[in-house]
């Protein structure tokens, strides 16, 4: 079955600004978080919500985590190994995912740490 998600391109999806992005990348890239096994599901409870729905209301996030879970739940299991594998090798991962989990403790619950963590994630996933 061929994937489609979402583009997530710096020149068509996003500005390169430090901004949160969409509420659809931000949920995609929640969800592939979660699916990629990135973070412990205990982590992956309301304190990492609360860093990607940054003020959607929450019965429109709850429908864009569903959504987009069907949707990689829908991809082949060697389009996601790719996509972990592409993700996890990049130059700074370890160091983001040290932060978004240092974040998710409440151990650097910040506003820059959020926009480092959202941005980072943001150009990883593009």
């Amino acid at each position: 079955m061929p994937e489609l998600l979402i583009p997530l391109t710096p020149g068509t999806s996003f500005s390169l600004s430090y901004g949160y992005g969409n509420v659809n990348e931000r949920a995609l890239i929640y969800c592939m978080i979660h699916a990629m096994d990135f973070i412990d599901d205990e982590m992956m409870d309301e304190a990492a919500q609360d860093l990607f729905y940054d003020g959607v209301k929450r019965n429109n996030w709850t429908y864009y985590i569903e959504s987009y879970s069907k949707r990689i739940q829908m991809c082949n299991e060697e389009y996601v190994s790719k996509t972990h594998a592409k993700i996890s090798s990049q130059k700074d991962f370890a160091m983001l995912l040290e932060k978004l989990k240092a974040y998710l403790l409440g151990e650097e619950k910040n506003l820059e740490a959020k926009q480092y963590i959202l941005y980072g994630l943001r150009m990883m996933f593009a």
